[in-house]
């Protein structure tokens, strides 16, 4: 509600997205773009099919207007096939420009793919919340319990470790020369070793 009215643009990813979502968004002046599952209501049927993404290659992509001319829709490949909607971003690019690409590896090959401006918009503001999942996600601990608050106290718990490895990186990069960070799981392997001794001593030197 504090936000209507003033023009921002936010981003979100296929869990809220909607195309009726982005209309309300629009009607109070608020732009949006997002990944999309491909089973929301609303979506050109074309853009639906997505057996048929799978002979793609990486890189290609297809968009559609929707009726109301206000809102896009992207389909672009990369190892899967990624949808995605926005009322701001250019679903592609004209002819004669510029055409925009990211870095992918296809083994020990790397190259840049194309691109929609779309996705990149999506990354460039999801990027803080994506890069938080993968690292939790890369050295998870978390496990099944019959209490909930369990499954709460860990995952809190993990996310304080990947905050910590940002906060790290950042003044890796802000310091004066900027040095090269240590790897997500050398920092784990520091963490721990530095938590030892702590604990050591508080079981009075149990291993």
């Amino acid at each position: 509600r504090d936000i209507g009215g003033k023009g921002h643009v936010i981003a979100m990813d296929n869990f809220f997205t909607s195309v009726g979502l982005f209309r309300d968004l629009l009607a109070n002046n608020i732009y949006a773009t997002g990944t999309m599952r491909s089973n929301r209501i609303g979506i050109p049927l074309v853009l639906k099919n997505t057996k048929s993404y799978k002979s793609k290659e990486q890189g290609w992509m297809e968009w559609r207007m929707h009726e109301s001319r206000e809102i896009s829709s992207v389909v672009w490949k990369d190892k899967k096939h990624v949808l995605l909607l926005s009322t701001n971003a250019q679903p592609t690019i004209a002819p004669g420009f510029l055409v925009p690409t990211v870095p992918r590896r296809n083994g020990a090959v790397r190259e840049n793919i194309p691109t929609s401006p779309m996705h990149l918009e999506y990354t460039t503001h999801m990027r803080g919340v994506d890069v938080a999942d993968q690292l939790w996600a890369s050295y998870c601990n978390q496990n099944r319990s019959h209490k909930w608050w369990h499954c709460v106290f860990f995952f809190f718990l993990a996310m304080t470790v990947v905050n910590l490895f940002l906060i790290y990186v950042d003044k890796c990069k802000r310091a004066t020369p900027s040095r090269r960070p240590i790897t997500h799981l050398q920092f784990r392997t520091k963490f721990c070793e530095a938590l030892l001794p702590a604990c050591r001593g508080h079981d009075g030197g149990a291993s």
